[in-house]
């Protein structure tokens, strides 16, 4: 997937698969002392260009038949790419819609290579994971802005039973904060560091693909993982509706993690959808979403105008039990693969080895 500058937007998805960043990702590098200490081995600088693709790393991998090689590629190399994409389109235009593609692109890219990371180096993955999280953190305070934004204009718009104030101040004071963070996050995403991470991911992808052993099953090492964290959902929301907002927001962080790597587990099975249980988690992750947000806005509001009317809220904790009660009583999408004589290695009960990173992704 590229940025095309004369349409605005990134090209057609035919070209996600491809993988290879072309010159409109190569962006102006800054200065940033620790930018090349926090590389891993094989990553590429700003001055350096990624490598060329091994031998048959474009071979296609299913979950049922593909090498573990093969499939990590096929994964984590769009995803990367996509990434890439929406940080020329941010840096281009840093409207709300941008902002939060871009998170949600640098989310289900650490999902991706959450999938594989217990046959990777811990610190090569290790590296994946802080940076993409830094990544995110930089528009964090840009994003809580736009929630706080929309709020306030769906208020006005009379779809919540209240309205703000004629002299409200705060419409002005969020409009004033969120440029000053557009400011800083466009800096952020600027840097060496982040040209590093996203400029670099794929000699990096290339780099790590060699540690993985070609001729074993992907099916083998995915199942496992995806079963033990939906494991680690269920135990953690058991009692969902009786969490306090920061368990809840840790909870929403797996939620998410289990939803892009089901994703990227339903293009290595080769199916058209993800049926019952990917539409599930998409509607329990919305929701722990729109909770966040609404506590997100409340906060923001009372910060910058404490002395304000306490503004209207919204009750979601029947629709919070609802996608709860669908996502826990969906058939679990990978079972029919994973008793198959196709997916030799993930049998019921496997287990990776490195459990920590299971249940912290």
């Amino acid at each position: 997937m590229r940025f095309d500058p004369a349409q605005g937007r990134c090209r057609s998805e035919a070209d996600l698969g491809a993988g290879v960043f072309g010159a409109e990702h190569v962006l102006p590098p800054h200065h940033d002392p620790g930018a090349a200490a926090k590389r891993p081995r094989g990553a590429a600088s700003p001055h350096r260009p990624a490598k060329t693709p091994a031998a048959g790393a474009d071979r296609p991998a299913t979950a049922s038949g593909g090498g573990l090689r093969a499939a990590f590629l096929a994964v984590c190399r769009p995803l990367a790419s996509d990434l890439a994409c929406r940080r020329t389109v941010f840096l281009a235009e840093p409207q709300a819609a941008n902002v939060h593609a871009l998170r949600g692109a640098a989310r289900r890219l650490r999902a991706g290579v959450w999938l594989f990371s217990v046959a990777l180096p811990a610190r090569d993955t290790d590296w994946v994971r802080r940076e993409l999280k830094w990544l995110a953190r930089q528009l964090g305070v840009l994003r809580d802005l736009d929630v706080l934004l929309e709020r306030i204009a769906t208020v006005q718009h009379g779809h919540y039973r209240g309205h703000t104030q004629p002299k409200d101040p705060l419409p002005g004071l969020a409009t004033l904060a969120r440029r000053e963070a557009a400011v800083a996050a466009l800096a952020a995403l600027r840097s060496a560091r982040a040209t590093v991470l996203v400029d670099g991911f794929e000699a990096w992808l290339f780099e790590a693909a060699g540690d993985l052993d070609e001729t074993a099953e992907a099916a083998g090492l995915v199942i496992p993982a995806l079963r033990a964290l939906d494991a680690e959902v269920h135990a953690h929301g058991r009692h969902i509706g009786r969490l306090r907002p920061r368990r809840r927001h840790a909870l929403r962080g797996q939620v998410k993690t289990l939803r892009y790597a089901t994703e990227a587990f339903v293009v290595l099975a080769g199916r058209p959808a993800g049926g019952a249980y990917l539409e599930t988690l998409a509607d329990l992750s919305h929701v722990l979403g729109a909770l966040n947000d609404d506590a997100v806005g409340a906060a923001l509001s009372e910060k910058m105008t404490p002395d304000a009317e306490p503004r209207p809220k919204t009750a979601r904790r029947p629709r919070l039990k609802a996608a709860w009660t669908a996502f826990a009583t969906a058939p679990r999408l990978w079972d029919a693969l994973a008793d198959s004589p196709a997916c030799p290695g993930a049998a019921r009960g496997a287990e990776p080895s490195r459990q920590g990173v299971i249940v912290q992704p």
